[in-house]
């Protein structure tokens, strides 16, 4: 198969578009997408110093990764790895990872704490891709396994169906706020 947007041959298979991506075009789409959750709903500019929660999954040595480099051109802003007092944190976590934090907080009956996550419309197997390609060590993140069994159940039924479990997750949340 070729690459939808530049003819070259296929590297990955994204199912929820049915297309297929090149290496070097789906770089650019991971970072576009980190690029658009910066700017359209993680930060509204006025934060100087944020901080990336230091653990070594995909989601986060994606962000550390890319971070650096998109950040202060974005922002002008300090951004730190681990925790720091003062700092906004961003917990950087998967589709599946977010996903199975939202049904969690349904499941047991606790509030869904929206957190600073960039890669939160990234699913796992993207950003293990991503790694793979810019040679970046990570470890495999281990998720809560009957949510994920689920969702994974849900998304093979209806592609792009953790898609629209996060977008309406955030319209709720952009109103109730």
């Amino acid at each position: 198969m070729r690459c939808r947007n530049c003819g070259r041959k296929g590297y990955i298979h994204l199912p929820y578009l049915k297309e297929h991506l090149c290496k070097k075009c789906f770089v650019r789409m991971v970072e576009r997408r980190i690029r658009l959750n910066l700017r359209k709903s993680l930060l509204s500019g006025d934060e100087d110093r944020v901080s990336i929660v230091d653990n070594n999954n995909a989601a986060t040595v994606v962000c550390k990764h890319y971070l650096p480099k998109v950040f202060g051109e974005m922002y002008g802003s300090k951004l730190m790895v681990g925790k720091r007092r003062g700092y906004k944190l961003f917990a950087c976590r998967s589709l599946e990872g977010e996903c199975v934090s939202f049904f969690r907080s349904i499941l047991l009956n606790k509030p869904y704490k929206r957190v600073l996550n960039p890669t939160m419309n990234l699913p796992q197997r993207e950003l293990e891709e991503y790694c793979k390609i810019k040679d970046l060590r990570f470890e495999r993140q281990l998720l809560d396994s009957d949510v994920l069994a689920f969702l994974r159940e849900l998304e093979d039924a209806r592609p792009g169906a953790m898609f629209g479990t996060i977008k309406a997750v955030n319209n709720l949340d952009n109103r109730l706020c």
